[in-house]
């Protein structure tokens, strides 16, 4: 016959309910919106200092100068799914590799490193999700033209969410070989999103 002990059932539940509890107060960030999208491309065009909706107004002025914030670009992810060896893949699901290392700031902090803890976190996320794009490959993309007066040519791609972090691919064209890309990651704090680290991808 099983005895119950009354105190410890009551304080198993009263475990239950403030675990229970704790994961409902925990509840996932909200996606970013235009708004939001605008002000990822302000920053990171012209620095975290820079009025995003004055900025963008400004460049938006110039006949030439277009900007799609849903470029259907292929993803880095996607690529990186592709390339990366078997043994690779082994490490990253052991969490012995990670993906993306090398990050940056925005702006003045261009030319700085970030945080080595963020940089691990971010390294760590980036690895998850290139083993997600492994296990689901992502499907072909439409090329979507470009209108002709379009001399100078800046997007941003769909956001992919990874654990706390929002991961953004930006690129930007202006003829010939002129041009660069970047993976700007942000994170949910304080009620907004935040870029905390850039990762360049390509430059022309």
């Amino acid at each position: 016959m099983i005895r119950l002990d009354f105190r410890r059932f009551v304080a198993m539940c009263s475990l239950g309910v403030i675990l229970l509890s704790g994961c409902a107060a925990h509840r996932a960030p909200p996606p970013l919106n235009e708004a939001e999208l605008l002000n990822v491309f302000a920053m990171e065009t012209l620095g975290e200092t820079a009025p995003a909706a004055n900025a963008v107004r400004l460049l938006t002025a110039m006949p030439d100068f277009c900007i799609d914030l849903h470029r259907p670009e292929r993803s880095i992810f996607a690529e990186e799914a592709r390339d990366v060896g078997q043994l690779d893949k082994i490490l990253m699901r052991l969490g012995l590799r990670g993906g993306f290392t090398a990050w940056h700031g925005t702006g003045s902090l261009s030319a700085k490193s970030i945080d080595p803890a963020m940089a691990g976190r971010l390294s760590g996320a980036t690895a998850r999700l290139t083993l997600e794009f492994v296990r689901r490959p992502a499907p072909a993309v439409a090329d979507k033209p470009w209108p002709d007066r379009c001399r100078q040519r800046n997007w941003l791609t769909a956001p992919i969410y990874q654990d706390e972090f929002a991961f953004v691919e930006s690129g930007w064209t202006c003829g010939g070989l002129c041009g660069a890309g970047h993976l700007i990651a942000l994170e949910y704090r304080g009620g907004r999103w935040r870029v905390v680290g850039i990762h360049d991808t390509w430059n022309g």
